[in-house]
């Protein structure tokens, strides 16, 4: 009887170890998996963000959105100020996106759009594009209102031809204390959510911090989780999220051990130029092979589970087990 019984098992596990069910495949929340997100982003364009910010955020390794004011910067760069603020000069900043931060529009010169007249919202929106892209060679897909001051028609016009608009955001600066930010992470990672800071003046100016040296070691803090934390500039976070929210995974057998994943993205392919984190579970890189549009692609190792970018306007993905 046990010797049947043995035969039976073994037979019955024959096909399962054949079968061609897919592995558990699904795009990641955030880049790489991460549990959650941080965009810092700085406002007005103070000097502050490039003598201070600038070097630090270089020493980690991080990115960000720096929103600025064309009028601001030209006036500034006759007269030493505006506003009786430093700020940064159209060559440093410049410098900045060329070392890969996101310089980006706060307006023109810093006007309530929600005050303004149809005509003085193109001068303000529009005029800072070009400007911005004229002196730093890359053209803003972002946008900040002035004053946090908007309303959904504004909002859905400045949109247009954006990757994301800055409609929400936590506020960094005097009321900061390292508790506070500390919770603040914390909350983050349990809840898996992405926050988009306000940061404007650091040791002086509008809402400067009581002392720098909170900013910074909030940024060790987030640093030394990095493998849960994604910190992103603006345009990519918003980006990212943006063709989560509008991409399907369309699964098709392709014989034994093999699929075709064909992706499936609903946004404009020339705007929203990102690529996303797709999740396969249960496997490692080395039984695995994968490709899209006969591109191998290249496995990150998870924790029983391996990740990889892939382009949700490109042509299927190819994924193959050897074993």
């Amino acid at each position: 009887m046990s010797a049947l019984l043995l035969w039976l098992f073994t037979f019955m596990i024959v096909p399962l170890a054949s079968s061609n069910e897919p592995p558990t495949i699904y795009l990641s929340k955030y880049y790489g998996d991460k549990q959650c997100a941080i965009s810092y982003t700085f406002d007005d364009g103070v000097l502050e963000h490039y003598t201070l910010v600038f070097p630090r955020l270089k020493e980690l390794g991080f990115y960000a959105t720096f929103w600025i004011n064309g009028n601001s910067i030209n006036v500034a760069e006759k007269h030493g100020s505006y506003n009786g603020i430093a700020r940064i000069s159209w060559k440093g900043l410049r410098e900045m996106a060329e070392a890969g931060h996101e310089i980006s529009n706060h307006g023109w010169s810093h006007k309530k759009l929600t005050e303004c007249s149809p005509e003085e919202v193109q001068e303000e929106v529009h005029r800072n594009d070009r400007e911005i892209a004229a002196q730093t060679g890359f053209w803003p897909t972002t946008y900040c209102f002035a004053g946090n001051s908007m309303n959904p028609e504004l909002v859905q016009q400045v949109s247009k031809g954006r990757v994301g608009v800055r409609i929400r955001q936590y506020r960094m600066g005097r009321r900061s204390s390292a508790q506070v930010l500390e919770e603040k992470l914390t909350s983050l990672i349990s809840k898996g959510e992405a926050c988009v800071t306000m940061i404007h003046g650091i040791t002086h100016g509008h809402d400067p911090f009581s002392s720098a040296a909170i900013l910074w070691d909030h940024l060790e803090q987030v640093k030394a989780l990095e493998d849960k934390i994604w910190v992103a500039r603006f345009k990519d976070l918003a980006a990212y999220q943006k063709a989560y929210d509008n991409t399907q995974l369309q699964i098709v057998p392709m014989g034994e051990y093999a699929w075709k994943i064909i992706p499936i993205c609903t946004l404009d392919a020339a705007l929203f130029r990102v690529r996303l984190t797709m999740v396969i579970e249960g496997q490692t890189a080395e039984n695995i092979t994968i490709s899209q549009g006969g591109k191998l692609l290249r496995p990150m190792p998870g924790n029983n589970k391996i990740l990889v970018d892939i382009d949700p306007h490109g042509p299927p993905i190819r994924i193959v087990k050897t074993n």
